[in-house]
């Protein structure tokens, strides 16, 4: 997997999904493409760490997109319930 997605992916993951889409740069994966979409629209931090998964398993790279897209989740459900 290309070290620019999984960086750019850490921040904009929406942006770094379209962007490797666009130019033939993402790994396949076993659903099909409207599922593919449908992810990378509504939660794509999650279709990020289950290609990361898919392709490198446990690696640095796994854990460190997991704990970023626990901290968006969990820190947007935090501000909601605050405000």
């Amino acid at each position: 997997m290309d070290p620019l997605f999984l960086l750019l992916a850490l921040f904009l993951p929406r942006l770094a999904l379209f962007y490797f889409w666009v130019h033939d740069g993402l790994p396949p994966l076993p659903m099909p493409s409207w599922g593919e979409l449908v992810l990378a629209v509504a939660v794509p931090r999650f279709i990020v760490l289950f290609m990361v998964y898919q392709t490198m398993g446990l690696s640095f790279w796994f854990w460190l997109h997991l704990v970023a897209a626990l901290t968006v989740y969990l820190g947007s459900a935090y501000k909601a319930a605050k405000d």
